[in-house]
């Protein structure tokens, strides 16, 4: 085949793969450019999959559909430049795995840089199949994340595809659910600038998905909240989670009827999160004042 008949051949494969499961093609060719990062991202241990994609993997369609590939790297030196880190990612992207894939890499683009907590560096990466461009997906990258300290899971990685050439199942460190979830309830309790509460609903989706999945442990996801609020803010976890503002409660009725929440409610969600995180509190010393300080 030409280079561009193999790849129309393996789009419209992906995109019939789509159409089977019911979902938008689009995302069927993502999910097979983020398995085939992956892939490459697996063969060095310093990478870390955390983010919504962690979260695709372990619930399936249950999950919300991510729109990026959210990594960190450990081990390695701090203030890194945009080139540095631009070097290390195409170091990681530029292996031939067999399967016709090639990777280019946008500068990146620093978005935090949050103390323990890791710098965030977002990047843009084309990928094509025989020099054809597939689709583009969007990197966001964390150097160094101390508040994740050494928690990972191992996840196995299924391709989309199984008979494609060079696309065998690959197994990658991932974030700890309960690490996931302690930094979603950190986000939370976030208040941004003027005061402003959080606006991302999305993270209490999230965070009743997991405690539904039955993925989260009370004593890891105390140690969890203890490391994450003492990284980002030098305190203990308060003795309750942040009452999310009422805007929210639309928008999450919302996602969790697409989803097929079993805690569909806003209330409930509110209440099976708060009864969470005080079975993790108990894991957390008791030496904690009203305002959550030592």
């Amino acid at each position: 085949m030409r280079d561009s008949s193999y790849k129309e051949s393996v789009t419209q494969r992906l995109s019939n793969e789509g159409r089977r499961l019911g979902v938008d093609p689009n995302v069927v060719i993502k999910r097979f450019v983020f398995q085939r990062l992956l892939a490459r991202f697996a063969t060095d241990p310093r990478w870390v999959l955390k983010g919504g994609y962690a979260m695709e993997l372990r619930l399936g369609l249950h999950a919300r559909t991510t729109k990026d590939l959210d990594l960190v790297v450990h081990d390695i030196q701090n203030g890194l430049t945009a080139v540095e880190v631009q070097d290390l990612i195409d170091e990681i992207l530029d292996q031939d795995l067999g399967d016709r894939m090639t990777f280019t890499v946008s500068t990146p683009k620093t978005l935090t840089a949050d103390g323990n907590a890791g710098e965030t560096w977002r990047v843009t990466t084309r990928a094509l199949l025989d020099n054809s461009e597939i689709c583009s997906v969007r990197l966001d990258v964390v150097t160094n994340a101390a508040d994740m300290g050494d928690t990972a899971d191992q996840l196995r990685v299924e391709p989309v595809i199984p008979e494609l050439q060079g696309c065998e199942a690959i197994t990658i460190a991932a974030i700890d659910p309960n690490q996931q979830a302690a930094e979603k309830l950190h986000a939370c309790a976030r208040t941004y600038a003027h005061d402003r509460p959080s606006s991302r609903v999305k993270d209490l989706v999230d965070l009743v998905l997991l405690v539904e999945a039955d993925l989260l442990a009370p004593k890891r996801l105390g140690e969890a909240l203890r490391r994450v609020f003492d990284a980002r803010d030098g305190e203990l976890p308060p003795r309750s989670p942040t009452n999310p503002p009422g805007f929210w409660r639309a928008a999450y009725e919302e996602m969790a009827a697409e989803l097929r929440i079993e805690a569909s409610n806003y209330d409930d969600a509110i209440a099976l999160i708060d009864s969470t995180y005080q079975r993790a509190l108990i894991h957390v010393p008791d030496d904690i004042n009203s305002n959550g300080k030592e």
